[in-house]
């Protein structure tokens, strides 16, 4: 049991951790590659997303 440790560690942290970045990205403004911090915006961008017409409309 003690040899699976560092290979579910190694596995979870591969898995999740792409997870857990892209949501909180989600939730700023700005790209990685510039250079001014990225400002915390919450929701606001999903609202922004789904309250534009275009993506929910199916036609």
């Amino acid at each position: 049991m003690i040899l699976l440790t560092p290979v579910v560690s190694f596995l979870l942290a591969v898995s999740f951790y792409p997870i857990f970045d892209t949501v909180i990205g989600s939730l700023h403004t700005g790209y990685v590659l510039e250079m001014n911090p990225r400002e915390f915006v919450g929701l606001e961008n999903y609202r922004e997303i789904y309250g534009s017409g275009p993506l929910l409309d199916h036609s």
